[in-house]
């Protein structure tokens, strides 16, 4: 993402030697950030939820972490611009230790001017009162946000003190909205997180997070219409049926459930094969088909 030859060329050899320096000790630490961690999720969460809402299917947008630069704990990037946060999830200051926060900004500030990237930048804390006092004590120069993340790794305390997390997390659900679905859906987005190498792509993560058992979370893109033909006989058959983040829900009687695959996808249409050339009468065989059990 970042060039070493542009990081000493615009900053310096001390700097660009404090980049390596940093690079290396920050992917050395991710794993077990727990703070960032889930400050990652929960913004990929989000970020997820807005490609969803409006048709995106995330192949423009890529998230990075300890890169080769100055501002790295997460790193989302879209054609409009870049947002690259530093986290900090104790004590901080701008101008306190050997390499001062205010200065990593300044010199993260001079790389992307030089690079022609149209960046902002934040600062996360998890305390209100460390946030007030930072917002108070910044200098003039730096145009970053300073934000605080309330953060707890209890599962139901975190999503209580962040509703604007809970509402992404129903968007991106395949199921609809419970507390044990939240958990469920934000614990596969973390492991997503953990797990997720290659394709720096928003699109490949959804795909990665997907793949979680449940169905639990939707891919991107837009929203995936049953053929006329399968609908029709579906619904002959009684069976009342919605489409959701790309699955299909079914009700019939005392059964419900989604479909074990995603519209779109080969099993999907090798259901809709199966529906449309065997035309079947019995719809416990075909609930048998869509939860995936051969």
């Amino acid at each position: 993402m970042y060039d070493s030859q542009l990081i000493e060329r615009t900053c310096g050899p001390d700097a660009a030697a404090y980049a390596r320096n940093k690079h290396r000790g920050g992917r050395n630490n991710a794993n077990g950030a727990t703070f960032e961690t889930y400050y990652a999720a929960a913004r990929l969460t989000e970020t997820l939820a807005d490609a969803l809402a409006v048709g995106d299917d995330g192949a423009t947008t890529s998230i990075y972490a300890q890169q080769l630069c100055f501002i790295d704990d997460l790193i989302i990037d879209r054609p409009t611009g870049r947002r690259l946060s530093q986290l900090k999830s104790g004590a901080a200051s701008w101008t306190g230790g050997d390499h001062p926060l205010a200065d990593d900004f300044r010199l993260q500030a001079a790389l992307d001017a030089a690079a022609g990237v149209a960046a902002a930048y934040e600062l996360v804390v998890a305390r209100a009162d460390l946030r007030d006092a930072l917002v108070a004590a910044r200098p003039d120069d730096l145009d970053v946000e300073v934000v605080r993340f309330a953060f707890d790794a209890e599962l139901d305390s975190l999503l209580a003190a962040n509703p604007a997390l809970v509402a992404a997390i129903d968007s991106i659900s395949i199921q609809l909205p419970r507390p044990s679905v939240r958990r469920q859906v934000f614990k596969a987005i973390l492991a997503a997180w953990v797990s997720w190498t290659g394709d720096p792509s928003l699109a490949a993560f959804a795909v990665h997070a997907a793949e979680a058992p449940g169905p639990v979370v939707a891919v991107l893109g837009p929203e995936y219409e049953l053929p006329a033909e399968v609908a029709e006989h579906l619904a002959a058959l009684g069976m009342d049926i919605k489409i959701r983040n790309k699955h299909l829900y079914y009700r019939f009687g005392g059964l419900s459930g989604y479909s074990a695959f995603r519209g779109g996808s080969p099993e999907s249409a090798a259901f809709e094969r199966y529906v449309v050339e065997r035309r079947p009468a019995d719809v416990y065989e075909v609930v048998v088909a869509l939860r995936g059990v051969s």
